[in-house]
């Protein structure tokens, strides 16, 4: 058994009234607009008012609902251009050949910011070929991904994957160097066997909002009970591995 580490903790925030909420329990603070579909975007003036207002902290950004590549060729620069550290891609392709398609776009892109692509686990011809394309994300120096939903009023990350799935996908991951973030209505009762697939981000929104809706505002008590359970969770799964291992 693999030891278990602390993933680093993503918590998406809608606006700057929200930031103060979780700053002191995030790794990664993500600007997303949960009004706007799975990765909706903030506007740049809000995201440039955030980097000045803020800073040392580690900031990702979501590019928006971009589904055609010309769109996120456009737009890229210019959020490469606020002092992101993190700036999220959703793959939105329905085929292989789209696939290939646009992750050749990333081959020869240069960016200040780490680029995310982000895969959204309902599309399950892409996931399922996933595994088939390591060696290009390793090629195109592809370093970070992501596993999200894309239909944030369905089925949540577990209900789409088995674990055996993300566990043959993480562990590819983990050989390829290759960091994974998994999000997608996760759950407290989630954690223990997300924290045995052992990714290195997980992002939360809806969890530590007041009625569990995304669209709702951040509550301070939810934000700690995640960050403490996590802690906690981490400190058994460290336990229950070590335990393992001298058996």
């Amino acid at each position: 058994m693999n030891s278990i580490v602390k993933p680093k903790i993503l918590l998406s925030v809608k606006d700057i009234y929200e930031i103060d909420k979780v700053i002191n329990y995030a790794d990664i603070i993500d600007l997303k607009n949960p009004n706007d579909g799975p990765i909706g975007s903030w506007d740049t003036e809000n995201i440039r008012e955030v980097i000045r207002a803020y800073k040392n902290i580690n900031f990702s950004a979501t590019l928006g609902n971009l589904k055609d590549l010309s769109e996120v060729k456009k737009k890229l620069p210019v959020f490469d251009s606020l002092g992101l550290h993190y700036i999220k891609i959703g793959c939105f392709c329905k085929s292989i050949k789209d696939l290939d398609k646009f992750l050749k776009f990333f081959k020869d892109t240069k960016t200040s910011a780490s680029i995310v692509l982000v895969f959204f686990a309902e599309n399950q011809k892409i996931i399922n070929s996933l595994d088939k394309y390591f060696e290009t994300f390793i090629n195109y120096n592809i370093k970070d991904i992501m596993i999200d939903t894309k239909n944030k009023s369905s089925k949540g990350l577990l209900e789409n994957l088995t674990l055996n799935k993300l566990q043959k996908i993480l562990s590819r991951c983990h050989k390829s160097e290759i960091s994974i973030g998994l999000a997608g209505k996760l759950q407290l009762s989630n954690l223990i066997n997300l924290l045995f697939l052992n990714p290195n981000i997980v992002g939360f929104r809806g969890a530590i909002c007041k009625t569990e809706d995304r669209n709702s505002d951040i509550c301070l008590k939810k934000v700690k009970n995640l960050f403490q359970s996590i802690n906690f969770e981490i400190s058994k799964a460290q336990e229950v591995a070590g335990a393992c291992i001298e058996a």
